[in-house]
């Protein structure tokens, strides 16, 4: 006696499964007697649900996850052909006093103010010698910024509006970047734009 077990889903990849070999077997066995009469049909109808739920398992699609997006990236930029253009994003603010993460005030790109976290929201390499690169943030509230690197520390408030920003030259090495806000334990998304100036 041979039996098989067919199903079929009418859905986007179905699958068409069949166990006629395994039932073969459980058949043989009920035929020469090495098992009760009804364990093939309990045998049959357990092996029936369970493929068929697989199948409906595997005939649904997946449906697509939005990747979640990254903050505090730390980042290398490295000369191209074409002009420099990307972002990397975070949240502003913290409990410390900018003055005390760059030890001063004021500096020669602006004042040095709002509070920040004590360790820096990004590590910045840059790999050679950038003639014209600017940094500006991007957010809807008023932020504050700080740069600190080869060469010395950079702070700055409103570079264009409510947002800071620095442009200028900078030499090959580690840059760390902090962005605060007006309050203390203020916290708010931004996204920092970093582009080289076309000539």
């Amino acid at each position: 006696m041979v039996v098989s077990i067919n199903k079929s889903v009418n859905r986007q990849g179905s699958k068409f499964l069949r166990v006629s070999n395994w039932v073969m077997a459980l058949s043989l066995m009920v035929w020469c007697g090495l098992a009760p009469g009804n364990a093939y049909a309990k045998a049959t109808a357990m092996i029936s649900e369970k493929l068929f739920n697989r199948v409906l398992v595997q005939s649904q699609p997946e449906e697509p996850q939005d990747k979640p997006q990254e903050i505090f990236e730390d980042i290398k930029i490295e000369p191209q052909l074409s002009p420099i253009s990307m972002t990397i994003n975070g949240i502003s603010g913290g409990s410390v006093p900018a003055r005390r993460i760059t030890e001063r005030v004021e500096t020669p790109t602006g004042s040095c103010i709002g509070f920040v976290d004590e360790e820096p929201n990004h590590k910045v390499v840059l790999t050679d010698f950038f003639d014209d690169l600017s940094w500006q943030v991007e957010s809807s509230m008023d932020t504050t910024m700080i740069i600190k690197g080869p060469g010395g520390v950079w702070c700055n408030d409103d570079y264009q509006g409510k947002n800071p920003g620095v442009s200028g030259q900078w030499q090959t090495g580690t840059y760390y970047i902090w962005v605060g806000s007006y309050k203390k334990d203020d916290y708010h998304s931004y996204t920092i734009k970093i582009f080289e100036e076309q000539p």
